[in-house]
């Protein structure tokens, strides 16, 4: 992790970031991320190798960078799937969470959904809106 050219996003911004969380299913019902934790991180080489890992080779006692965690921001959706984050600085971000239920079959419970991504550019002041689904 280059942490010389991270240190740019660790700096408190003025920009506004709004989203929503959700995913149409088959049958054309929305599923909201409600209550779900939204992750806002930088998107650099580092974090995009880190992705198109399988969890297992990424995760273990230390977890992934200890120092990743102050370039991280965290925050929890509303019953809507609705978050925001506030004072982000300017750059190029992933908005990251997950939208899930449950769909009954004969063997019990099935969980339908996953995790989802999204980019995101941020402009130096102002809002931007993120729709964060499969599409």
């Amino acid at each position: 992790l280059d942490h010389n050219a991270m240190k740019i996003y660790a700096a408190e911004g003025s920009t506004k970031v709004i989203g929503q969380a959700f995913l149409k299913t088959r049958g054309g019902d929305i599923k909201f991320g409600a209550g779900e934790l939204v992750t806002i991180y930088p998107d650099v080489p580092y974090i995009n190798e880190i992705n198109s890992l399988p969890r297992y080779r990424v995760i273990n006692a230390q977890g992934i960078d200890p120092k990743w965690a102050s370039y991280v921001r965290k925050t929890t959706s509303d019953g809507d799937g609705n978050f925001e984050f506030s004072s982000i600085r300017k750059g190029s971000y992933i908005i990251e969470t997950s939208v899930t239920w449950g769909v009954p079959t004969k063997y019990g419970m099935e969980t339908q959904g996953g995790t989802l991504r999204t980019k995101v550019t941020v402009p130096e002041s102002g809002q931007v809106k993120v729709i964060v689904t499969d599409r």
